[in-house]
This record gives structure tokens, C-alpha cells and sequence, in this order.
């Protein structure tokens, strides 16, 4: 365990908690970043819409630069998960004890940045094929890049349907893949025919995307869906937003409170309920966007600083 409490533990090694250690380390306080390397936006092939990058970042090299800030800043970063995490006094002056493997640590603060993950793969797309841009992941992030494309998006009752709407912004050459299973009501059912999306209710057995050495080869040829029936659906772009799950557990473990299926809930400074606990990016119930996050990384460490005690020259 460490000798004296870190001024700030940061969970999670995504753009908001990089970004929020290298500012608490410009401020000059004793940081340590623990990141178990599964950051989402490693899954982003390019990025277009991350300010001051005109021609677009991957995810991996956006990381590689945020993590060698970091580093020429001082911050210390760890490769691990963070299991156990407690407060040791009710007060404003408790201090957390964070398990992680056989290191422990003691903070004054902490920062939960420990992002999100699919709750729902899907057969035949993994890292290789997120790599040839035909497999995307964020409407926002590249919605622009589908203009007039033939998409399909394979969705969920709960959310498929506003993910499908949005879309349309781009193209009206889209498709709604839902579960057979799942129930849609007669209202959402409107609004993709007045939309003018399609909609097809088939369980999908698996998505076929070429692998090619050249990116800009692989964008044109697309691939398809092969659905359990047996039938074939192409597309140009395909989006699998089958949700995601906000890895709230270690909040929860703390008792703060959280928004179910959303993230954790926060303050105007990323505080959450309870005292000395900070969260950050994805795991927070917020717009999950690069920019949103490394927003809410410098508020969280501009807050965190000024809790703590001076720390005058």
C-alpha cells in the first residue's frame, strides 16, 4: 500500500481519465492513473470530428498522444483493474483504499473514468473489422461519412429505433435490423415508415466484412448480413448499436448513485454522491463523445485541485 494517500486515484485510461491526470499533475498533485487497457475509443478506426485534427485521429494514435502527455506531465501510469474500492470515513476527509491485483492504494480522491462496454457481440466483427471503416460505431462521430450510403444498422426495441432516425440524417438508404423477439411499439413502428427506413425482424446469424490490406478497397466492396433464414442483406456501412453497459460497478460498491443503464450520475463538476468521488467519460450518464470526455476530465481535475488542500510554493 502506498506510504501516504495519493492526492488522486484515476480509474481508467480513456481520454477523460488521461486528460484528467495530466492536468492534476500540472497542478502539481501526486497522481496515479490504473488502466486496464480496454478503452473504447482504441475501437475507433478515425475519428473526424475530435477538434484540431481537420483529416481525422484513429482512437489507438489519439490514445498513444494522450498517454505521452500525460507522461511528460509525471503522471504515474499503471497497467491493472481496479477490483475493490472503499472509503475509509464518512466525512470529507475520508480517504479511498483501492484493490488492484496485489498493489493497494490509498487517495484522497478519486476518479472513476472506467468507460463502458458492449453487452451485445456480434458474429463476424471484431477489432480487424472495425479497422476497414466499413463497421462503425458512433452516428455522431461519423454519420457524415455514410452521405447517401447504403447502411444497416442492427439495433434493440429500446434504442434501435432513435439510433435509425438519426441516421436518416445522412441517407435514406437504410435499413433497421431488430430480434424477432423484440417488441416494437406500434408508435416507433410510424415513425421509421414515415421516415421511410426499412425494418427487417430476423434473428442474424452472422455479418460478412472482406478483410483487405487497403482500407479505401474495403469501403467500397462493403459487405453483408446473413440472417438465420439464410437471406442476405448488403450495405456499405453497417452500425451494430446493440447497447452498451456503463461499468458502474466499483460506483455502486460505494453507493453512489447511479442512473440505471445510463452511468453514473454527477454534478456540475463531475461530483458524484458520494464525498471525494469524481467520475468522468463514459461511465457518466452524458453525451459519450471525445470531446465530451476530455471536457469533463479537466472540469473533474480543476475540482478535485481545489478540494484538496493548498499546495502553495
Amino acid at each position: 500500500m502506498s506510504r501516504r494517500p495519493l492526492d488522486c486515484l484515476i480509474v481508467g485510461g480513456g481520454p477523460a481519465g488521461l486528460v484528467t491526470a495530466t492536468y492534476l499533475a500540472r497542478y502539481r498533485r501526486e497522481v496515479v492513473l490504473v488502466d486496464a487497457g480496454d478503452s473504447r475509443a482504441a475501437k475507433i478506426p478515425k475519428a473526424r470530428n475530435v477538434p484540431g485534427f481537420p483529416d481525422g485521429i484513429s482512437g489507438r494514435r489519439l490514445l498513444q498522444r494522450l498517454r505521452a502527455q500525460a507522461e511528460t506531465a509525471g503522471v504515474t501510469m499503471i497497467a491493472g483493474s481496479v477490483e475493490t474500492l472503499r472509503r475509509e470515513a464518512d466525512d470529507d476527509d475520508g480517504h479511498f483504499v483501492a484493490g488492484a491485483g496485489r498493489r493497494r492504494f490509498q487517495a484522497r480522491r478519486v476518479l472513476l473514468a472506467t468507460g463502458m462496454s458492449d453487452h451485445a457481440p456480434v458474429p463476424g466483427l471484431g477489432r480487424r473489422e472495425t479497422l476497414t471503416g466499413v463497421v462503425r460505431w458512433c452516428p455522431i462521430c461519423d454519420g457524415r461519412e455514410a452521405l447517401d450510403k447504403r447502411v444497416v444498422l442492427l439495433g434493440e426495441a429500446d434504442h434501435g429505433v432513435a439510433h435509425a432516425l438519426f441516421l436518416r440524417t445522412w441517407t435514406r438508404r437504410l435499413t433497421l435490423v431488430l430480434d424477432p423477439a423484440e417488441k416494437l411499439p406500434a408508435k416507433a413502428r410510424r415513425e421509421l415508415d414515415a421516415a421511410g427506413i426499412g425494418l427487417i425482424r430476423e434473428k442474424v446469424r452472422r455479418v460478412h466484412v472482406p478483410l483487405m490490406a487497403d482500407a479505401e478497397a474495403a469501403r467500397a466492396t462493403g459487405g453483408e448480413v446473413e440472417f438465420a433464414d439464410g437471406d442476405r442483406l448488403g450495405f456499405d456501412a453497417i452500425y451494430p448499436m446493440t447497447g452498451g453497459r456503463a461499468r458502474v460497478e466499483l460506483a455502486r460498491a460505494l453507493g453512489a448513485r447511479c442512473r440505471s443503464g445510463e452511468g453514473i450520475r454527477v454534478g456540475a463538476r463531475q461530483t458524484c454522491s458520494v464525498p471525494g468521488l469524481y467520475a468522468a467519460g463514459d461511465v457518466v450518464a452524458s453525451l459519450r463523445q471525445i470531446s465530451v470526455a476530455v471536457g469533463e476530465g479537466a472540469l473533474a481535475a480543476t475540482a478535485i485541485h481545489n478540494s484538496l488542500p493548498r499546495n502553495s510554493r
